[in-house]
């Protein structure tokens, strides 16, 4: 039997010559480059896309690291003490005009925190900022030997915060609400810096019923203050949240979120939200770490829902912060050291005009209306109070 073969390619030149050959394979050397090739490809594209998908899950989740997720390291944080990073007589600096202020205007600081970071972030909190507060109270669910701590016999949970928040603003009122002209709720991950607080404060009549902090404006007709952020009630503002609200029954003792639960609270009593942004419009509570503020990016949501978008970048904060949230113990002592251990020489702070925090309060009650300022007005003025599709007002 005749074996089948290909059958010749033949070209014909302009002379009439034929001629033939055989199509033969390309080599095998060059057959595994351009598979080589093709792998080399799709590898760049999976790992391409891989990075895509990644990069975007970073932006929407609106942080480079996971800041409430970080260990706590028992050994580091524990083997600082407060004497090491206390004013000594090796720091020069003039603390004149900061310690008049602190004298004038008293806060009282409850931080909300958890049995198991007694230790950790709460003892952070305690030998940093913590010791300019006039009066600190740590709150968890159980007794502690420590000083500085209450307990209340209430899960800790993030379900149960607005229990133990509430129960402390009831304590607060029934046991100094007289002796502090503000009181200040923060977590154990959020540095505050007291000076910078105190001068925004001095600016506003702790007999009026103000509310101040980050400012959300869903959930909520006027919105509510970020409690990871901070937020502060004057005297009045709590008298009013503890004897129209929790004791008529018109504020939630437990459940939902805490700082929507407050503000809802002090919404419905008649306690309005102030703004806290700067002469310059830029932010001085800071619902998010000062690396993401920084350095970006910041959260998706922290661009819809304040009533002023966050930025990041060189403008993205006030000359005069007050708080960060998201801020690992670690970081406290860092941030502690380079605001109150270090200078840059030749350069001090320009005065301070009084209208770097302006004062809107004093209008408000010839003319509610004038103070309802629109978005991005410098200076301290009530939010504006109107509906919002998202809580169906």
């Amino acid at each position: 039997m005749t074996s089948l073969k290909a059958l010749p390619v033949g070209r014909t030149y302009a002379t009439g010559t034929h001629v033939s050959y055989r199509r033969t394979r390309p080599p095998v050397a060059i057959m595994r480059t351009i598979h080589l090739r093709r792998t080399y490809m799709w590898g760049l594209f999976v790992l391409g896309l891989f990075l895509y998908v990644h990069l975007l899950y970073i932006k929407n989740k609106g942080m480079w690291f996971d800041y409430e997720n970080v260990s706590n390291d028992m050994s580091s944080i524990q083997s600082y003490r407060p004497e090491d990073i206390e004013d000594d007589d090796t720091i020069l600096v003039n603390t004149s005009v900061a310690d008049d202020l602190s004298k004038r205007v008293k806060v009282f600081c409850f931080i909300a925190t958890t049995t198991a970071n007694l230790l950790t972030k709460a003892k952070a909190v305690n030998d940093t900022w913590g010791k300019r507060c006039d009066k600190i109270l740590f709150v968890s669910s159980s007794p502690s030997e420590l000083s500085m701590t209450i307990s209340f016999d209430i899960e800790d949970s993030r379900s149960h915060l607005t229990g133990k928040t509430m129960t402390m603003l009831n304590y607060m009122y029934n046991n100094y609400l007289n002796d502090y002209q503000w009181f200040m709720k923060a977590d154990d991950d959020t540095f505050v810096i007291m000076e910078n607080l105190k001068l925004l404060l001095s600016k506003c009549d702790h007999e009026k019923p103000i509310y101040l902090g980050h400012h959300f404006k869903v959930h909520l007709k006027q919105g509510y203050m970020s409690g990871g952020a901070g937020y502060v009630m004057s005297q009045t503002a709590l008298r009013m949240l503890v004897e129209d609200g929790l004791n008529r029954d018109r504020c939630d003792r437990d459940g939902n979120d805490e700082d929507v639960d407050v503000g809802r609270c002090l919404e419905n009593v008649g306690v309005q939200p102030y703004k806290t942004t700067d002469k310059f419009g830029r932010e001085t509570f800071h619902a998010f770490s000062i690396l993401n503020y920084i350095i970006g990016p910041v959260p998706v949501y922290l661009l819809q829902y304040p009533h002023k978008p966050a930025r990041s970048g060189k403008n993205c904060c006030s000359q005069l912060p007050i708080t960060f949230h998201y801020t690992t113990p670690k970081m406290m002592y860092i941030t502690e050291y380079f605001l109150y251990r270090t200078a840059v020489y030749g350069r001090q702070l320009a005065a301070i005009d009084d209208d770097f925090f302006k004062e809107e309060v004093s209008h408000l009650d010839k003319d509610p209306s004038s103070v309802f300022l629109p978005q991005g007005i410098d200076g301290i003025s009530l939010v504006e109070s109107k509906p919002n599709k998202q809580n169906g007002g």
